[in-house]
């Protein structure tokens, strides 16, 4: 039987969700400890990011809270197993997800082993590593529940699963979608069954006002106040190239590398009338084709097909499957699909568009599987390859995006997308102006949404 939980380590970012999550814990009677993850380093970067802010606001938590605060580095492994992959992703022209990869890297596995060894040196001799802490248990607040209970009321031998949380406008589970098991069996997630109005409620009447008025974080802190296009190159080299015409190829101006932009951006040509969408990108070359039609065929896909499967249990689901939902954007719905095993990326590519490894419009994305390292994860169930055919088109489906597969309320895992077809290469030429991003869009308007305390 698991042994009793007492002493639990609460991840705090400095935000609303980690707060009222630390709060929780507490009230439950839980020994608890505020743990801040310092990822970036901003000398390295000789300006000021969000980092000094966010620790403020954390202190500040742990003091409202009266619970010990404690600082951990990981400064050298974001950079490795995040930061690295990110860049790697960019010069291929792909558009990557630090989220995902911080998650099943950093905080889904490193940080909890290094809590846990903590812990065991704690036990033995407090004064056997530095800030040695005393875990029984971890907890995070994101919006999540796990089958073993939000406050693991539920624990057994057998594996959690990761479920959907109440919240789904606010729901997580797509940037956890490849964590390990092994690691999901120690969190907690306290605010897993609230709606993040509740959430905010909660922390104005513990007197956090100021903490729930933070604006939510968005997008990657190190990059600071900069633009994204002067930060991205202290760390890639320009290289110019051109934009052009989707159909004649026409030259319409120069730009200063792939890494600066991603499918279906709008693109700035001042050499020319627009406005221009970007379609394709070619990393060999450095083109960039381009069109005038926001509803051009070219910019939606309904088939793709991704890298090995990272699962989520030991035993991932039996394939081929109609009935899985995939989701690709935090923010839109899911939606259903048939998925398809493959041994490998030309098999997968070649079974949606039987000339991908030879058509540039669709390239295989094998550059791909070279970018993420995954030396730090032990025994994980990957594979196969997987080709995916939505039952709906959506709108700019990238290389280098990940897609979370749900069956039901339950994360199966997740997959890197390394190619897709379009409507275009499926021999549409008519704009698809079926496309309503409302009808994809989650807001608490249409979404279905309980608030529970478990």
């Amino acid at each position: 039987m698991p042994s009793l939980i007492r002493s639990v380590a609460c991840a705090i970012s400095g935000g609303v969700d980690s707060a009222v999550s630390a709060y929780l814990l507490k009230k439950k009677g839980f020994n608890v400890t505020g743990v801040f993850m310092t990822n970036w380093d901003p000398l390295d970067e000789g300006v000021s990011c969000s980092l000094s802010s966010d620790r403020d606001d954390a202190k500040l938590v742990c003091e409202k809270l009266d619970i010990p605060f404690r600082e951990l580095n990981f400064v050298r492994e974001y950079w490795i197993y995040v930061f690295q992959p990110l860049l790697r992703c960019y010069q291929y022209g792909s558009t990557p997800n630090p989220d995902v990869l911080c998650n099943r890297f950093i905080k889904f596995n490193l940080l909890t082993a290094k809590l846990l060894r903590l812990s065991k040196c704690a036990g033995v001799r407090k004064d056997a590593v530095d800030n040695a802490i005393h875990v029984d248990a971890l907890a995070t607040g994101h919006y999540c529940q796990s089958s073993f209970g939000n406050f693991l009321q539920y624990r057994s031998d057998k594996e959690p699963h990761l479920l959907r949380s109440a919240d789904s406008v606010k729901d997580q589970t797509f940037w956890l979608s490849t964590i390990s098991h092994r690691h999901l069996r120690h969190f907690m997630f306290p605010i897993g069954g609230l709606l993040k109005p509740t959430v905010k409620r909660i922390a104005a009447e513990i007197g956090l006002q100021a903490i729930a008025a933070r604006r939510e974080s968005m997008g990657m802190c190190f990059i600071g106040k900069r633009r994204f296009s002067d930060f991205i190159e202290s760390y890639l080299t320009p290289k110019v190239g051109l934009f052009k015409e989707f159909l004649t190829g026409i030259v319409l101006d120069e730009h200063r590398g792939i890494h600066h932009y991603t499918l279906g951006q709008r693109a700035n040509i001042t050499r020319a009338n627009g406005p221009f969408y970007i379609a394709q990108m070619d990393f060999h070359t450095q083109d960039i084709y381009v069109v005038r039609d926001a509803y051009h065929p070219c910019l939606f896909m309904r088939k793709c097909w991704t890298a090995p499967a990272v699962w989520i249990n030991s035993s991932p689901p039996n394939l081929p499957s109609n009935d899985v939902q995939f989701q690709w954007q935090n923010k839109w719905r899911s939606v259903t699909c048939r998925i398809e095993p493959h041994d490998n990326l030309v098999e997968a590519a070649m079974s949606v568009y039987p000339c991908a490894d030879k058509k540039f419009s669709i390239p295989v994305g094998d550059h791909l599987l070279q970018t993420v390292d995954t030396d730090c994860e032990d025994d994980r169930c990957v594979g196969p390859c997987l080709s995916i055919t939505l039952d709906e088109p959506m709108r700019c489906i990238a290389s280098g995006q990940w897609a979370a597969l749900y069956a039901g309320n339950r994360c199966l895992g997740g997959a890197m997308i390394c190619g897709s077809v379009s409507l275009w290469d499926e021999g549409r030429e008519s704009s698809y102006t079926e496309w309503d991003y409302t009808h994809y869009e989650l807001d608490y308007n249409t979404a279905d949404t309980k608030s529970v305390i478990n």
